[in-house]
């Protein structure tokens, strides 16, 4: 289905009015962005043979569900209004995992200047030249920077951001050496990321927003996400901090090696 019609569909099939938000938003997509290019993207990671290929390898391909843009960018815009976009029109904003360019796409309709962050990603099968992320990412304009966030490990993105967004980001694991399922990170990995964020990637008035999943989230992070974020959201595994977060204490968070 052209993208229009599915934008057009959805709406239609959740009784937005002219006027709502969200459907000034889409109108922008569709506007923007023509169903050309986008069919062409859904025709090569849709396509008999490829779909062939992910079945007969039992591959799964969890990423092809996001080329149900309207369904998938919802969420994301309801999040885009909580944390009022709009004000940072203009400013820099730095995304942890770009992923299928959603979130940026929402960016720059509120005129941010958004760099997402991501890692590199390989085509699924030989009847694809990339990987869907990079080719809607492409589509979508989305700056992004390819980069595999370690532990301890400074990021070193060029520029000052006002604001740090992770959506349902991952990348607060790793896998052990000679071990197969990945372990989260611990509160002295986080305190370094924090610290890192703060001191050089942004700006001095700043505000960052994490979304987690809880499988990621230690009883020790929780504990300390809990001391000092300026706002947790347990449940839902929602976490912000902005410039009044106590650099220091976080430092003296993580004891010593000796």
């Amino acid at each position: 289905m052209p993208l229009s019609e599915m934008i057009d569909s959805y709406c239609e099939s959740a009784g937005f009015a002219t006027r709502h938000k969200l459907r000034d938003f889409f109108d922008f997509v569709k506007s923007t962005y023509p169903d050309k290019g986008y069919s062409k993207i859904q025709r090569e990671h849709l396509s008999a043979k490829n779909v062939a290929l992910l079945i007969a390898a039992k591959m799964a391909s969890p990423e092809h569900k996001y080329l149900d843009l309207p369904y998938w960018v919802h969420s994301k815009f309801n999040i885009g209004s909580a944390l009022l976009l709009e004000k940072y029109a203009e400013q820099d904003i730095l995304d942890l995992g770009a992923g299928p360019a959603h979130f940026g796409l929402l960016a720059k309709y509120f005129r941010c200047r958004y760099t997402g962050l991501d890692v590199r990603y390989s085509p699924r099968t030989p009847a694809t030249s990339r990987h869907l992320y990079d080719d809607l990412c492409s589509f979508f304009e989305v700056d992004r920077v390819i980069k595999m966030i370690m532990p301890f490990e400074r990021l070193a993105i060029p520029g000052r951001f006002r604001l740090v967004t992770c959506l349902m980001g991952n990348f607060c694991s790793y896998k052990p050496v000679n071990g197969t399922q990945r372990k989260p990170w611990d509160w002295p990995e986080w305190a370094f990321l924090l610290d890192d964020l703060a001191t050089n990637q942004l700006t001095p008035e700043y505000d960052m927003y994490f979304q987690i999943s809880r499988d990621y989230l230690q009883g020790n992070v929780i504990a300390n996400v809990r001391k000092f974020a300026k706002t947790f959201d347990e449940e839902r595994s929602v976490f912000t901090f902005d410039q009044t977060l106590d650099i220091d204490a976080v430092r003296r968070s993580v004891p010593e090696v000796r």
